[in-house]
């Protein structure tokens, strides 16, 4: 939304583009800044505003050849952006968008700019080697995302009280959780996109 009035009624694109750097950038600091938590979550919709323009101008320019090869990288080269990704990935403090913990903001960006190009890289080499049901139901989940993202911490605490009293390690209760969550999750998007609850989101 933040995004749709910027470029709907801010005229220039130059200012559009210095607004959403700002915004973003703010989106950063406000919990440093502010004596107070933003409601709605709005510092880390103000980040996301960065990351939908990042996908727009991806969107605009896919057909020039420096973004065509970003987004089809040779195997090798892929290994390689990913093992540089990681790296500056565990230079950084850990990153926590509801939390609004960023680290050093300038390299937060470098990797997330860099995760993005490797998760699209290797979705692309996903979807030619995995069975065609696989990734379809894979890409259901990605298109009904905010269902996992509504209700994700809830199934998870939900679980971490049956495991807390099943006095599960914590490996073993990591693991069933993420084994349980994952297909309940899942029902829950049919659940919603198969019956008059669709409503809440959108459809």
């Amino acid at each position: 939304m933040i995004f749709y009035i910027i470029t709907s009624y801010v005229p220039h694109k130059r200012m559009q583009n210095v607004l959403i750097i700002l915004i973003s950038l703010f989106g950063c600091l406000c919990r440093m800044l502010l004596p107070f938590t933003l409601p709605w979550s709005l510092d880390a919709a103000f980040v996301g505003v960065g990351f939908v323009k990042l996908g727009r101008m991806t969107q605009e320019n896919r057909s020039k050849h420096s973004i065509e090869y970003i987004l089809n990288l040779k195997p090798l080269i892929l290994f390689g952006v990913a093992v540089i990704t990681t790296m500056l990935i565990l230079l950084n403090q850990p990153v926590n968008m509801r939390t609004g913990a960023y680290g050093i903001i300038p390299l937060f960006w470098l990797n997330a700019i860099l995760t993005i190009i490797v998760g699209i890289n290797i979705s692309k080499y996903f979807v030619r080697l995995v069975p065609k049901w696989l990734w379809n139901r894979i890409a259901y989940v990605g298109m009904y995302s905010v269902v996992f993202l509504g209700l994700n911490q809830l199934v998870i605490l939900y679980l971490k009280e049956i495991t807390t009293y099943m006095n599960m390690p914590i490996l073993l209760s990591k693991i069933f959780i993420f084994i349980v969550s994952i297909p309940f999750l899942y029902d829950c998007i049919v659940a919603i996109t198969k019956t008059k609850l669709k409503a809440i989101i959108g459809k």
